[in-house]
């Protein structure tokens, strides 16, 4: 797949999703935390209005009632990210058992990923409207402000999901050629020449088989 990355920036694929996983898991935590935070307002408000006010706000506050769905979605978002953190962790030593990990994330993020860029477009082509066609200027300005902003994010949101992408295609291959992903480190990088299936080095004492096998999808890991 010619769109795949074969590194991040300037280190392995490996280290680039873990990247990936640590930025993303650590805006989950900040977001589980906002919408905790929310509940406890929501407490003092409820308990504020029932020593106070009439029985109508008693049984509702505005926005009280958008918490439920966003705490889900919070949630939901925090259980994948730390799914990738666990994949990318146990890839080094069983690529095999992580990579269904690194899968789910990446169909969540895509489908998320997806829909933040069509609203954008839709932002994008609302500042047009507002410009052209119904003379708001002010309008205009502030939703293409906006969509300039969000386009930057989705660009970097996009990366770091290929990155995501590129690694487990990656342990896929490895896979597919018989071959296991090593996570050796030689002089501080992390090689991409994976390991042969058995053991044994490649070309060393007993495995002429895996060496052939190793040099022979050499030009898998590029």
């Amino acid at each position: 797949m010619a769109f795949l990355l074969r590194g991040c920036c300037c280190c392995s694929l490996r280290h680039g999703a873990l990247a990936v996983a640590i930025v993303y898991l650590t805006l989950s935590l900040l977001e589980t935390l906002s919408v905790l935070s929310g509940w406890g307002w929501a407490d003092a408000e409820r308990a504020y209005f029932n020593s106070y006010r009439t029985s109508y706000y008693r049984d509702y506050l505005p926005g009280v009632e958008a918490l439920a769905p966003l705490t889900v979605f919070v949630a939901i978002q925090l259980l994948f990210d730390i799914l990738l953190m666990y994949g990318v962790h146990v890839s080094a030593t069983r690529p095999r058992s992580g990579r269904p990990y690194l899968l789910s994330w990446l169909i969540f993020r895509g489908i998320l990923f997806g829909l933040i860029t069509t609203g954008n477009f839709a932002m994008f082509i609302s500042a047009i409207v507002f410009r052209y066609i119904s003379g708001a200027e002010i309008a205009s300005a502030v939703l293409g402000v906006s969509s300039v902003a969000v386009t930057i994010v989705c660009a970097a949101s996009w990366y770091s999901w290929l990155v995501v992408l590129s690694f487990y295609w990656q342990l896929r291959q490895a896979n597919a050629a018989g071959v296991v992903y090593s996570g050796v480190q030689s002089g501080g990088e992390e090689l991409t020449q994976p390991a042969a299936v058995g053991g044994a080095a490649p070309g060393g004492s007993g495995g002429g088989q895996g060496g052939a096998r190793g040099g022979d999808n050499s030009d898998k890991w590029v």
